[in-house]
This record gives structure tokens, sequence and C-alpha cells, in this order.
């Protein structure tokens, strides 16, 4: 919230999710600003993403950040803690990955990406494309290709282990 802040940008903070009540206290300042809303709950989480111009996520724990595929596969250009990059996340082509405790970066970022329709685009291009690759029909036939050449060494792909 403080880079958003410090950043100048005109625009707004959209927080979802339940947030814990002492983070809510600690941080209540800035949730009482007119700029940043938190939203603890939505139905619709497709109407928020398709509503952003760009998706940050400085988390420093994740054990799988499926926001983060979420938002690439609504082409939105990322800004992303290594945690919150997962495997997903090119830095500098889909978005950037920076250290969350750097602020000065996550400043920058926002303002670059605030003053750059065209960056905007291009990382939201790649972002999209690479989200791609984690579909979950993709997904799966990579683990399955995995499993078979493990279990059958001989064995190419899925569908040749199927069908034969």
């Amino acid at each position: 919230m403080q880079a958003f802040i410090r950043s100048g940008i005109k625009g707004r903070l959209l927080l979802c999710g339940q947030m814990e009540p002492a983070i809510a206290s600690a941080c209540k300042t800035w949730l009482d600003r007119p700029d940043i809303i938190h939203l603890p709950y939505t139905s619709d989480i497709t109407a928020v993403y398709r509503e952003a111009d760009l998706f940050a996520f400085p988390s420093l724990e994740e054990g799988g950040p499926q926001v983060t595929y979420e938002a690439m596969a609504h082409g939105l250009p990322v800004v992303v803690s290594p945690m919150g990059g997962g495997s997903i996340v090119r830095d500098q082509v889909d978005g950037w990955i920076l250290p969350p405790h750097e602020e000065e970066a996550w400043v920058e970022a926002f303002r670059q990406l605030a003053a750059s329709p065209e960056l905007r685009s291009q990382f939201a291009q790649e972002s999209w494309q690479r989200s791609q690759q984690f579909t979950y029909d993709r997904v799966a036939e990579r683990r399955a290709q995995m499993m078979l050449a493990k279990l059958h060494p001989s064995a190419v792909t899925a569908e040749q282990a199927i069908s034969g």
C-alpha cells in the first residue's frame, strides 16, 4: 500500500480477499483512503481482473500463487515478488519480479507502468500468452508424460501410451 501511495499515480488500489484483523488494524490509516479499496470477498473475480490495469502481488510466502496464474490468464501485466511469481512469471517479459521489501523498486514499477500504455500492453500480451502454457489440459499432459517416463521409459507421450 505504501508503494502505491508513494508512486503518486492517479488510480485505485484494490485489495481482494480476507484480511487478518491485526493487519487491518495496523493498516487502518491506509485503508481509510478513498483510493484504496478493500474487497473482502467477491463472487466474480473475473470482473475485478477485467477492471484492472495491472496485478501486484508482493507475497512473502505462497504454496502456489494461483492468483498470479489467474491475473496472467486475464492478460494483466504483473508485478510480483519471487514467492508471488511462482514458475510462471518471466522477469521483464510478463512484468517484473521484485524483492518484496524493496519499496522503491515497487514505486518505480508502478510509475513506469502507469506512464506507459505501450509497456503495459506488451507485458499484458506476453502475460496472457505465457498463461496458456499453464492451462489444466497442458499441465495435466506434462504431468502424465513425466509419470509415464518414470514408469515406462520407452513411452514418448501420454497419447501413445493411452492409444497403445
